[in-house]
Order: C-alpha cells, then structure tokens, then sequence
C-alpha cells in the first residue's frame, strides 16, 4: 500500500518510522492508529467543504454577468478607444 503513497511523499524515511514505532507499546500504536483515522476524516471534511465553495464559484463564474448591459459602464471596445486616443 505504501508504494502508492510514496510518489506523494518521497522524502518521507518508512524504516526510520518502523524503528520508532518498535519502541511503542500497542496501546499507544492503537491510539496513534485512533488519532491518524480521525485526522483523515476531518482532512475528508475539509476536502469536501472546499469542493463545494469550488463549484460555487466554478457556477458564479460561468453565470452571465448583467453589468455590460448596464448604461454607463463601458465596454471593452469603448476603454480600447480610449487607450487609443491617448496613445495619439
């Protein structure tokens, strides 16, 4: 199962974690196990939380924007014109 997760963290040293975790005792592997399953699930929380404000920004973007319409604001054409005049 490492192999998988190596490509992510290739400095991280199994052997040297193997060593330390020898000098545990099983209650203290257990609770590091209890610990490391809950910090994925808050991790999975805040992946899911984030892909959602992602999609609602993803929506908002793709939504079409009303203020070109909107008399006085210029267009794009209209500030090229005006980048133009200057440059004369």
């Amino acid at each position: 199962m490492s192999d998988n997760l190596d490509k992510y963290v290739p400095e991280f040293d199994e052997s040297e974690l193997r060593n330390k975790l020898a000098g545990f005792s099983r209650e203290e592997i257990v609770n590091m196990l209890v610990y490391s399953y809950k910090l994925r699930r808050v991790i999975e929380k805040w992946a899911d939380e984030d892909s959602k404000k992602l999609r609602k920004i993803q929506e908002i973007i793709a939504t079409p924007s009303s203020i070109p319409g909107m008399p006085g604001i210029p267009t794009s054409d209209d500030i090229r014109r005006m980048i133009e005049g200057d440059e004369n």
